[in-house]
C-alpha cells in the first residue's frame, strides 16, 4: 500500500466517522495485527490481538 492510498483512505475515514453510527474506524494489517490508520490517531501503531478482528471477512463493529 502506498502513502497516497493511505491518504485517500484517511480522507474516506474522515467522511465515514461523521456518521452517528460510527464511533471508531481502524485499518489493521491482518498479517502483523498493527493498526495502520485510525480515526483516533492514538490507536495507530497499536497491535491488535483479538482473533475475531484479525480473521474478519467483512468490517467488524
Amino acid at each position: 500500500m502506498t502513502r497516497d492510498n493511505l491518504e485517500q483512505v484517511n480522507t474516506h475515514f474522515i467522511q465515514l466517522i461523521k456518521e452517528p453510527s460510527n464511533q471508531s474506524i481502524q485499518l489493521v494489517d491482518v498479517n502483523s495485527g498493527e493498526v495502520l490508520l485510525a480515526t483516533n490517531k492514538k490507536d495507530e501503531g497499536e497491535m491488535i490481538t483479538d482473533e475475531f478482528i484479525l480473521e474478519a471477512k467483512s468490517p467488524a463493529s
